[in-house]
């Protein structure tokens, strides 16, 4: 089974080619995190990571 993780810098799911995070995904980070701080400081450094330029 293929992990529903993110292809960058495209942002589509690497299992199932859905924009990510695809549904599975969403469930599996919220079965790793909880509903904690922790998922949405990640999240956060992800759509940072997500919006900068590719050159910076």
């Amino acid at each position: 089974m293929q992990r529903h993780a993110p292809v960058k810098p495209l942002w589509f799911c690497a299992a199932c080619a859905y924009g990510w995070p695809c549904q599975q995904a969403r469930a599996e980070l919220l079965a790793e995190y909880g509903t904690g701080r922790l998922l949405g400081l990640d999240m956060a450094d992800l759509l940072t990571e997500g919006i900068k330029k590719p050159n910076q």
